[in-house]
Parts: C-alpha cells; sequence; structure tokens
C-alpha cells in the first residue's frame, strides 16, 4: 500500500509499521486515527487498539472499520470496552454500513462496521 500511495504525493509521512508490536512514534503524536482495512479479516486483532490509541492526542477522534463477525470472533468488543472501563477512550459508537453499493456479485449484501471513539 506504501507503494501505491508514494507517487501520490499527498501525504506528509508514509511510515511501515507492524501494529502487533509496539511502534517507534511519539505518544500523542497525531490528531485522528482513521483505519480501513486494517480490522477486517484478523491479520490484527484487538490488541492493536491500544497501541494506536497511545499514538493519539487527548481528544482525538479514532475511526475504524471491520467486519460483524471478525469484530464478533476476535475479541474488539471486551478490548474496547475495556479501554472505556480504563477511561482511555470515550464510549464506542457503532455504525452498520454497506460495503458495496450498485454491485452484482457474491459478497454485495456484505455488511461491515465502523468504530467511533475519542481518546480520553
Amino acid at each position: 500500500m506504501l507503494n501505491i500511495a508514494r507517487p501520490r504525493g499527498i501525504d506528509r509521512d508514509l511510515i511501515e509499521g507492524d501494529l502487533t508490536k509496539p511502534l517507534t512514534m511519539d505518544d500523542a503524536a497525531y490528531g485522528a486515527v482513521i483505519s480501513g482495512g486494517t480490522f477486517t479479516h484478523g491479520h490484527a486483532g484487538p490488541d492493536c487498539l491500544s497501541e494506536l490509541v497511545h499514538l493519539t492526542r487527548p481528544g482525538a477522534m479514532s475511526c475504524c472499520g471491520t467486519l460483524p463477525a471478525v469484530h464478533d470472533a476476535t475479541g474488539f468488543g471486551s478490548a474496547l470496552a475495556l479501554l472505556v472501563i480504563h477511561s482511555q477512550i470515550s464510549p464506542v459508537q457503532f455504525h452498520d454500513i454497506a460495503i458495496y453499493e450498485d454491485v452484482d456479485h457474491d459478497d454485495a449484501n456484505d455488511r461491515g462496521l465502523v468504530i467511533l471513539f475519542a481518546r480520553l
């Protein structure tokens, strides 16, 4: 994905990282997190959420997309609940969305789950 983004020249920084390990970035360095595709098929589990939270400033919004089945099967609900209970993030908002529009294939009716919260 970095090779696709680089030639466009619209990103200030392109950083390769492994969310399953601590990132070598400053705490509270970012004003928001937008994640699409990272938490959709289980390759990056809910333990990665706390790593993303530490990267954001207090009040920063995070918007992460996932699939309902992945959310349920991999423990995202519990991980988010613990972050709320420990006053690391605001209560979470969920939005059910259509993944595809105006397509005709086997996955045309698939639904996605958008997760919104703020760092406290």
